[in-house]
């Protein structure tokens, strides 16, 4: 629309509507057509909310002075069902698109120009909405008209593009690259719409993991695009946003920030256009969000993935899917977080709504089943955890392929939820494949890869595998450190398990460094009060109650108990590992029934979380044994001792140390009550175990020798009592001689 050679302001074309209404009369075709343009001037500015009003009134005037069959009135329907798809409105847009088609195909015919956009319309409509098979349906019934003409070969072109774009979400990539190149070779080289089809073809090859095809067709289109329309173009941003998430997938986090901020650097006409609250503006956002989550910068994350929620919100409704799946992902910077009160509503809304919108077996519906049962496994509900991982899982193998991500990272999802319930064979065997297939999927490099191998390392600590869990650990530690940097959240995840090891291993030294640098990372990216803090400190306690220092051990503790209360609730299993730490401290420091009363909570509370058998349960039972002793329970301790060793008998590898611990345990309980020949048996064992895991010359190692030469002397075997004593006298030489 332009005057005088301009184009027309907002306030001319409200004039003209207004000119029109006084000269013609409010229901003249007159005034129609002048709403027509002003919803046209709004759409051109992206602000398809007002761009609805001025349309539907248009429509109101056409069909009542033209009838609901002229074509007039179909092509204001047509325009008015674009309006509201671009708004978000799609039930609305798919009843007047079908109407507009309906009308067109009766009054011109199956193959001409208005039928075609039409049916394109209603492609477009489709694939906004996620329905990609009806968009397929429509996208080829349109190229098939367009292919039957040779006066619009641009349109084909067009039709070809979107066709090739669907296909990659779609994850059929032979076809999309089919359309896309036959797109490609009906364009010059040096042309907007051959960039265009470039971009196309470099977002294919990001999808199939060919990642120089794609640096080449990215640089193409950005240099083309700069041509046309300068190096602050919005189309220029998109194109070095979409270069940042290669950079982010190549583990290049700096460079793929530095491109997206690049990207959001416009000019000032175009700054003007995004100071709306439109998708694109939401899309630039959600892109910086996703990159900025990478680096571990989750709460600039955060608030972005806020500013996005409210955009499409505003635009889409509450109820989208758009503006759910910010919610999906704003959940998921939450967990990460440790901020589990914030994730969890989030989740809850994500779901039936999408289940409304998709159906419940959408291919959209994998990631948030799946986390939204991440989210029940870290909350302790392991059932519900359970049915909806599988759900994740079937859908996964329905709609990808058997070595796609998504089917891995459910999987994975499951393997945790086996470790959690103390399954830790079934664990073990889904965990390796998951990371067999990622490694072949992904690289060594990957994020998913680097995950998932300490995960394995964790699942190995927990069941006594300490050489296995020992280099995997490693290994996903120092590759985070070099690939997200020393300070980004995953290192203080790794540096926790880690620790974990080391201190099973009784290297308190490496457990102290690593534990101090997973709470600094911890506190500087999540606060004083997140979850991974919490875990640190309640390690650091642990150790601190190992060298003695009861008055810090105790604080460490109590803070960490109160970081999970709140974060997990009362009943989650975390707070039994905290009611053992402390009670250890109440132990050393003569307050023996208050620890009492903590172990016998901690063992009510894994009983009712963890069923009556879980590895778990062992902690409490030893502590309580130990307790039983001291204070002359003799057969309670035995018992307590007895069922613990049961429990990891059927659960953990032969070589847990805990296991050798009650065998100890029990060895010397049996020697004190006169059944020697059980007493012997059991402190062999745990002899056999200390020394195979840990070393000859260790620690604890000698308290199974001395128990073990005590034994001998009671039975009088002098020689052999004199022979263990004396290992262990001479390993705890050393040991005082290295400190």
């Amino acid at each position: 629309m332009q005057k005088n050679g301009r184009p027309e302001s907002e306030r001319e074309l409200v004039d003209a509507v207004a000119i029109a209404e006084s000269s013609k009369g409010k229901d003249d075709v007159a005034v129609a057509e002048a709403l027509t343009r002003l919803s046209n001037y709004y759409s051109a500015r992206l602000l398809y909310d007002r761009a609805v009003a001025p349309l539907q009134r248009a429509l109101s005037i056409f069909e009542m002075k033209l009838g609901n069959e002229h074509a007039r009135t179909a092509s204001a329907m047509s325009d008015l069902g674009e309006a509201y798809r671009y708004a978000g409105n799609y039930n609305r847009a798919e009843s007047l698109l079908k109407r507009a088609l309906q009308v067109r195909q009766k009054l011109l015919s199956e193959t001409h120009l208005d039928t075609a956009e039409t049916i394109y319309r209603l492609g477009s409509l489709y694939d906004d909405a996620l329905k990609y098979e009806q968009a397929e349906e429509f996208y080829m019934k349109t190229l098939t008209i367009y292919e039957a003409r040779s006066d619009r070969p641009h349109l084909q072109v067009l039709v070809q593009q979107d066709l090739g774009r669907l296909y990659i979400t779609m994850e059929q990539y032979k076809k999309a690259e089919l359309f896309l190149k036959s797109a490609r070779g009906a364009l010059p080289n040096a042309s907007v719409s051959g960039a265009v089809c470039d971009l196309g073809l470099a977002c294919l090859y990001i999808h199939t993991d060919e990642l120089d095809r794609a640096d080449d067709f990215l640089n193409q289109s950005l240099f083309y695009f700069g041509e046309a329309f300068g190096s602050d173009s919005v189309i220029v941003s998109i194109v070095r946003i979409i270069s940042g998430s290669l950079s982010a997938k190549r583990g290049n986090f700096d460079d793929a920030r530095r491109c997206l901020m690049i990207g959001l650097n416009l000019s000032d006409l175009e700054k003007e256009l995004l100071s709306f609250e439109n998708q694109h503006t939401a899309a630039l956002m959600h892109a910086l969000a996703s990159v900025c989550f990478l680096q571990g910068h989750y709460q600039v994350s955060d608030m972005l993935l806020q500013r996005t929620l409210s955009v499409h919100e505003k635009i889409f409704g509450a109820q989208h899917p758009k503006t759910v799946m910010v919610k999906l992902d704003l959940a998921y910077v939450y967990l990460l977080m440790g901020q589990v009160g914030k994730a969890e509503p989030q989740l809850k809304t994500v779901l039936p709504v999408l289940e409304n919108a998709l159906g419940a077996d959408h291919k959209e519906m994998c990631l948030a089943y799946c986390e939204m049962a991440m989210l029940l496994r870290i909350m302790g509900n392991y059932k519900r955890a359970h049915e909806l991982a599988g759900k994740a899982l079937s859908i996964a193998k329905l709609k990808h392929k058997a070595n796609h991500v998504n089917v891995a990272v459910c999987e994975r999802e499951i393997a945790l939820l086996y470790e959690a319930t103390g399954e830790y064979s079934k664990a073990e065997s889904m965990m390796k494949s998951v990371l067999d297939s990622l490694i072949a999927r992904c690289g060594q490099a990957n994020p998913e890869v680097i995950f998932t191998r300490g995960q394995l390392g964790q699942l190995y600590l927990q069941n006594g595998q300490y050489r296995a869990a020992e280099p995997l650990m490693r290994s996903a530690l120092e590759a985070a450190a070099q690939i997200y940097g020393p300070n980004h959240p995953s290192v203080a995840f790794y540096a926790i398990s880690l620790a974990e090891l080391f201190w099973l291993l009784e290297d308190y030294r490496q457990t102290q460094r690593l534990l101090k640098r997973a709470a600094d990372i911890s506190q500087n990216v999540h606060g004083l009060d997140s979850l991974t803090t919490a875990q640190a400190q309640l390690q650091l306690g642990w150790l601190q109650t190992r060298n003695r220092n009861h008055k810090q051990a105790e604080r460490l503790i109590n803070e960490a108990t109160i970081i999970m209360e709140k974060k997990l609730g009362k009943n989650h299993p975390l707070m039994g590992t905290a009611h053992c730490a402390m009670a250890e401290v109440f132990a050393q420091t003569g307050r023996s029934k208050e620890a009492d009363r903590l172990l016998r909570m901690a063992l009510e509370l894994f009983e009712k979380q963890l069923g009556m058998e879980h590895p778990l349960i062992a902690k409490p039972l030893t502590q309580l044994g130990q307790s039983n002793k001291c204070a002359g329970r003799i057969r309670e301790a035995e018992a307590d001792w007895t069922r613990a060793l049961k429990i990891l008998e059927k659960t953990v590898s032969t070589e847990h140390l805990l296991k050798a611990s009650i065998c100890n345990n029990l060895g010397e309980l049996y020697g004190e009550t006169g059944r020697y020949e059980l007493a012997e048996t059991m402190i062999m064992s745990s002899l056999s175990t200390r020394e195979k895991v840990l070393g000859a010359d260790h620690s604890t190692t000698a308290e199974s020798l001395t128990t073990l030469g005590e034994l001998y002397r009671n039975m009088s075997r002098l020689i052999d009592s004199e022979k263990y004593l004396k290992r262990a006298s001479d390993i705890r030489k050393k040991q005082l001689t290295k400190r």
